[in-house]
């Protein structure tokens, strides 16, 4: 990622872009800045350079505290068509969800990197050694146990192999190695002279990094995250091991280590974990060897370095509240319903749909059930023979809507618990979109039959047919000791339904009209009822089946990601 231009250092002067390399690995200096293209550094918080910062927004991200640290790891690298690991090792410049950025990067074979390790241990115990000598002697030079000299840094020790830093990065060399490393040095000093003028040593040094062999230090790499295996975090280094702002030539890439020890500053005093009595400024200066950063240019840097992190934090929190599209689609991919009734479903058991049809159909089928077990007990029941034969009427045709809606239901339940991705227009499903349709036309006709039966002029019009044979409708008469509908039969005594004629009794002339109504109406309110509800439910088993093919779509987009 290409650095500001206008960028200055520590010393307040302006800092020259590095001319980035070529090739498959990425060695150009990251911005943190830039990180997020929208990072604005928070209201509340404010950077102070010699007191503790207050007002910094909490980063939760765990991987922050890599920032600034070494780190050695296994890295996966891709050299002529082939997957090779390596040893890498650095300090933590800046990491996210997707990449790290190391500076100051050795990379090693797996040989080279046993080999550094027995060379290390060896210098250890010979230094351990040194120590308890001069402690014998009575000899203590504190100084020299934190020096380590610029030249440790870049691998120009003079033929030196005794000096190495705490942290495990490579300080002391065998020959072949400085030789190899030295190659690297203009990298580090940004010369552009330099850069434009040695083709050779830039066409061998490109080489080098698209291969396999141990190089380094490279001041800048970038890995992805996924490709990095093994991650061991070292020691902190020494304060003299980055001593920042001591040649110009090397501005570029000290400003980098000035960025990385503020990240890591920043992480620290906003995790809370402790009272910080650690100021920015002292902090900077202790780990980069400096006195005397510029203090616009350190607030600058904080306020840009805060920003950067508290997106970062941010965007890294909304990724990890919810899973991302490609992995549910993976899941969904492999999930497998429980065995059961419903374990051919397969994606579809997580929508509830195939359960929620089924018990539908259960309770249609119910519904219906109950509607036949009434209509039975209406002509079992004995009812008289004039009500009987206006109610079965109006009930035939709605017996034959319940026999289609015994089908119909027996139609969605097995559909319920065949359905399966990928949803099609099958015949099967066509066969339930008919059925549910045309039950749903049966209980609007039987809804609209108990309508038309219990209306006023339908009953007086069955009276006056049932009065032409009288026989039954005398004996309504006798048994309930009524006589006509909708008249008193003792003022008009020639009125064909009264049956003086036929009739004859010592009962009073008193119309039958109220016990007639409440009879034909309490026999149909059930049907009614029965028949709301049942066209309530074929309404809802049309709309499930509705979004049966909303969902599967849904699914088919996300599973195909």
């Amino acid at each position: 990622m290409p650095e500001n231009p206008q960028r200055r250092d520590g010393a307040g002067n302006e800092v020259e872009p590095v001319p980035p390399l070529e090739g498959n690995v990425e060695t150009s200096a990251p911005d943190a800045a830039e990180e997020c293209q929208t990072s604005s550094t928070p209201t509340e918080a404010v950077i102070m350079l010699d007191e503790p910062c207050r007002n910094l927004p909490k980063l939760h991200w765990q991987d922050f505290k890599l920032i600034g640290r070494c780190i050695s790891f296994l890295g996966e690298s891709v050299v002529n068509d082939e997957t090779l690991f390596l040893h890498y090792e650095g300090y933590v410049s800046m990491v996210n969800k997707n990449t790290i950025t190391l500076l100051n990067v050795n990379r090693f074979t797996s040989d080279d990197f046993l080999k550094r390790r027995e060379r290390l241990e060896q210098e250890k115990t010979k230094r351990n050694a040194r120590r308890e000598v001069k402690a014998q002697e009575g000899s203590s030079k504190e100084d020299e146990k934190d020096i380590v000299t610029r030249e440790n840094i870049w691998g120009e020790n003079n033929g030196s192999t005794e000096e190495v830093d705490e942290s495990g990065v490579a300080s002391g060399a065998p020959a072949d190695e400085n030789n190899r490393r030295s190659m690297f040095l203009s990298l580090f000093y940004v010369n552009s002279r330099r850069g434009k003028g040695d083709a050779e040593t830039q066409s061998e040094r490109q080489k080098l990094i698209c291969g396999a062999g141990s190089i380094g230090p490279i001041p800048y790499v970038t890995f992805a995250r996924s490709a990095i295996h093994d991650v061991v975090v070292g020691n902190d280094q020494r304060s003299s091991f980055m001593s920042i702002f001591r040649h110009s030539s090397k501005k570029f890439f000290d400003m980098q280590c000035l960025r990385m020890y503020v990240r890591r500053f920043l992480v620290s005093a906003s995790r809370e974990n402790k009272e910080q009595s650690l100021t920015l400024r002292s902090f900077v200066e202790s780990k980069c060897n400096y006195k005397g950063i510029d203090d616009n240019v350190l607030v600058s840097v904080a306020k840009e370095e805060l920003a950067a992190l508290a997106n970062i934090d941010k965007n890294i929190a909304k990724c990890s509240s919810r899973p991302t599209d490609a992995r549910v689609g993976i899941q969904l991919q492999l999930f497998r319903a429980p065995p059961g009734l419903f374990s051919g479903t397969g994606i579809l058991f997580l929508t509830r749909l195939p359960m929620q049809t089924f018990w539908l159909a259960v309770v249609q089928s119910l519904m219906t059930l109950m509607l036949l077990t009434v209509a039975a007990n209406t002509f079992i029941g004995g009812r008289n023979g004039i009500v009987n034969g206006y109610m079965f009427r109006y009930i035939s045709p709605i017996l034959i809507g319940c026999f289609h809606c015994l089908f119909a239901s027996a139609v969605t339940a097995f559909h319920a618990i065949r359905m399966r991705m990928p949803v099609r227009f099958s015949p099967h499903a066509m066969l339930r979109a008919a059925a549910v349709g045309i039950a749903i036309g049966f209980c609007s006709l039987a809804l609209l039959a108990v309508a038309e039966a219990i209306s006023f002029p339908r009953i007086q019009s069955y009276i006056r047919e049932r009065a032409e044979d009288p026989i039954a409708l005398c004996a309504y008469y006798k048994s309930n000791e009524c006589r006509g509908y909708n008249e008193n039969c003792d003022v008009d005594r020639d009125s064909p339904t009264c049956l003086w004629g036929v009739c004859k009794g010592e009962w009073k002339g008193a119309p039958c009209t109220r016990k007639l109504n409440r009879t034909i109406v309490m026999g149909f309110v059930p049907f009614g009822v029965l028949s709301i509800l049942l066209f309530g439910m074929f309404v809802i088993d049309g709309f499930l089946h509705y979004r049966l093919f909303r969902v599967s779509r849904l699914i088919a987009a996300i599973t195909s990601r």
